[in-house]
């Protein structure tokens, strides 16, 4: 056996293996607790533990004046356009056979680490996979239900409208602070969650966070990873869209692990608020081309047509359908079975709230 052979051999015995492994039969007997226990889970875990550990996380971040996101993401790319140097500067001597054995053992051995910590999160990330159903709502309001909904938000929306400047395109504007949106949706959403007897993570900030943008272009609005502890938005987000994805962020934060749970959340925060934007901007979120109102006026529509043509903007990138494809099996195998179809279902939920909770209560 040759001697980089031999090297190969004692490097599957080396501490980083050996942990490497321990790591993977914890993470097998979390996912199976996890699984097998939500509410042994949600009781000792998403009550006690998560609250604390995450505020301290989100302490250390909100110390920074950038997203702790980005910054990490910045490492592994540095760390794997590394990998080749290292490898050649350390094996090139045994040969190039030896040199991309190397290589490949290296490469795999940060990829297992980097596994161990996806999944990992997606465990963190599984409680409170069935409080977005806390209001036991239906999947799907019936049709007149549904025309009821469309009818009152419309005409509601058609109110606020004229609440709000406009440019001189004839959009409204927002011009939302992220530090002054952020602290305030935190307010609402904890005072939300708090009145259902849920805690709430008060010590996150939700930051700008580096090639945000790039992400922006692939079709993701925000971002949030529980090992961080923080919210975080690309710097190009439209204005009017900030309110929703800082919410929807924030309700990964508090524990609601499913997309379709974060946007019920948000939208339930907007829907709550005392500030008439984001109960405007919940509004037309509630529509869409299958669901949509018939007797809106033209400073709705024309908010309708700038929104949109925002995020044709912002969204050009050819591999934008790729993204798509990788986030819907990411959401699939971290177990939201739905996959990108998740967010539409939260959509739905919101509808049924909106009517059974806020319909029901004004009229």
């Amino acid at each position: 056996m040759k001697y980089w052979q031999e090297h190969i051999l004692r490097c599957y015995l080396t501490k980083t293996r050996i942990i490497g492994l321990s790591l993977l039969f914890v993470t097998l007997i979390i996912w199976f607790v996890t699984s097998t226990s939500p509410d042994l889970v949600e009781y000792y875990y998403s009550r006690n533990l998560y609250p604390i550990m995450v505020s301290m996380l989100a302490f250390i971040g909100s110390i920074l004046p950038i997203a702790l996101t980005g910054l990490i993401f910045i490492f592994l790319v540095l760390c794997y356009l590394c990998l080749p140097v290292y490898a050649y500067l350390r094996y090139r001597r045994y040969g190039l056979k030896a040199y991309f054995y190397h290589l490949l053992l290296i490469f795999g051995t940060l990829s297992g680490y980097l596994l161990f910590v996806v999944v990992f999160t997606f465990m963190l990330n599984h409680h409170r996979q069935s409080e977005m159903e806390l209001f036991l709502l239906p999947e799907k309001v019936g049709e007149a239900s549904l025309e009821k909904i469309l009818t009152y938000t419309s005409e509601k929306a058609n109110v606020l409208s004229g609440s709000f400047p406009k440019n001189s395109e004839g959009c409204s504007e927002f011009n939302f602070d992220l530090a002054k949106l952020d602290a305030f949706i935190e307010q609402e959403q904890s005072r939300f969650l708090e009145s259902h007897q849920l805690p709430a993570i008060k010590t996150a900030t939700t930051k700008y966070f580096f090639f945000g943008n790039i992400w922006l272009g692939l079709g993701f609005a925000g971002l949030y990873q529980p090992f961080v502890g923080q919210p975080a938005i690309p710097p190009g987000l439209p204005n009017h869209s900030m309110p929703f994805v800082i919410g929807h962020e924030r309700g990964h934060l508090n524990g609601f692990a499913s997309e379709a749970g974060a946007t019920l959340l948000s939208l339930q925060t907007m829907f709550h608020s005392q500030d008439v934007r984001l109960q405007y901007l919940a509004l037309l979120s509630l529509w869409s081309k299958e669901n949509f109102p018939k007797n809106i006026n033209t400073h709705v529509a024309r908010d309708i047509e700038c929104f949109e043509n925002d995020w044709k903007q912002v969204q050009r990138f050819i591999l934008r359908k790729l993204a798509t494809k990788i986030n819907d099996y990411y959401l699939k195998i971290s177990g939201h079975k739905d996959g990108v179809k998740s967010y539409d279902r939260g959509f739905s939920l919101a509808l049924g709230y909106y009517y059974k909770y806020i319909m029901g209560k004004e009229n």
